[in-house]
């Protein structure tokens, strides 16, 4: 615990997480600083990205649990049915129903990922309409068909040999 006495100044804790048992740390000098105000943006983001990298270093098995359980977060109504396909223990393929699920973010977490389902129900029933999270991502097979996904742009710069979109609000080709 630290406190200062200074009215302008707040108490909190401080935390260490030592990940090995046979490590030793130690301090010469703590200094606490208030940090200078970040860019806002909302708390999801925030979390998804820090859960993101935290997500990836686990073993597929966990990968999918984990991203399961981030989209159930952020999709209060999604079902939660995942269906991963598992190589080397790699996930490189999860399909996702999205008739309740409009934020994929957790998915950038599967990073070996190679083909990613994402379709609602038919007729136009998918949620979905944001496909920015899979910006910079390596997936090569998309299926967002039956979704509100009308802009392709995030997925410009994927190694993309497959993409599939029918009744989508898609108007423009267009990189």
């Amino acid at each position: 615990d630290f406190s200062e006495p200074e009215p302008d100044r707040q108490s909190g804790h401080l935390a260490l997480q030592v990940m090995y048992q046979d490590t030793v740390v130690q301090f010469r000098k703590i200094e606490i600083k208030r940090l200078p105000p970040v860019a806002p943006t909302s708390f999801a983001t925030q979390r998804t990205a820090a859960d993101s990298q935290r997500i990836a270093a686990l073993p597929a098995e966990h990968q999918v649990e984990e991203v399961r359980k981030e989209l159930m977060r952020l999709n209060p109504k999604f079902n939660g049915v995942v269906t991963p396909k598992i190589e080397n223990d790699a996930v490189t393929e999860i399909s996702i129903n999205t008739d309740e699920v409009e934020n994929i973010a957790p998915i950038r977490a599967l990073t070996k990922l190679v083909y990613f389902d994402c379709r609602g129900t038919y007729p136009n029933k998918g949620k979905l309409s944001d496909l920015s999270p899979l910006r910079e991502m390596k997936i090569s097979r998309i299926d967002c068909s039956s979704t509100q996904v009308g802009d392709l742009r995030p997925l410009s710069g994927l190694p993309l040999t497959y993409l599939h979109f029918n009744h989508n609000p898609v108007s423009d080709l267009a990189p």
